[in-house]
């Protein structure tokens, strides 16, 4: 009645030897408790957001895949960002190691360019931003073999195809009132590149 607010305890074994409700709540909790009430805005009340992070794995056989050094840090720091300003998140998060502590972030946990690409083409329609930060792979094998590839031969061919383009396919879906933030990595001539891609695929 105080206006207080109180991190709530957590359940678990306590110093009685009891199993119940009564522990303190772990640091992490604590400082997302504290992030959530005291560096929370609202400038985007209202509002619902994509972030797509991460890595994507495309399996060529049970134990093997082709991928990229992606983290996810980066787009999973992003859609942090858009829920302490308000947003309601929703994270297609790849192959990652990073978990998520926040009640305002959705997550849907996906593998493959494909899996990403239908997550993404459910959840589009329903948002006004969506920020495309993982690492998609641009090709998948053509085949998957259900037996672990012996090591048989000097040489190993693998045949790719292309993975569909999220970034274009949401350009194309895109309507008004939407905002499709896209990212370009190069080596060379970024800025040309990138804003060619922007472009392309109708991004903001």
């Amino acid at each position: 009645s105080f206006g207080n607010r109180v991190i709530p305890v957590e359940k678990g074994e306590l110093a009685s030897g009891l199993y119940g409700d009564g522990r303190m709540a772990e640091p992490e909790q604590i400082i997302s408790f504290l992030e959530m009430n005291f560096f929370f805005s609202d400038s985007l009340k209202g509002k619902k957001a994509l972030v797509t992070a991460g890595p994507t794995h495309e399996l060529f056989d049970p134990v093997r895949y082709i991928s990229n050094q992606s983290t996810g840090k980066m787009g999973v720091a992003i859609a942090r960002e858009l829920a302490q300003r308000g947003a309601e998140v929703e994270l297609v998060l790849g192959p990652s190691s990073i978990e998520i502590n926040d009640s305002r972030i959705q997550v849907t946990r996906v593998q493959s360019a494909e899996e990403m690409y239908n997550a993404c083409i459910a959840i589009f329609p329903s948002v006004q931003i969506a920020v495309m930060s993982a690492a998609v792979s641009d090709y998948t094998p053509v085949s998957f073999s259900k037996e672990k590839i012996k090591k048989n031969s000097e040489t190993f061919t693998l045949e790719l195809s292309r993975t569909k383009d999220i970034l274009q396919t949401l350009g194309e879906k895109k309507k008004a009132g939407q905002i499709l933030v896209g990212f370009a990595l190069e080596n060379k001539d970024e800025e040309l590149y990138a804003k060619n891609k922007l472009k392309s695929k109708n991004a903001d």
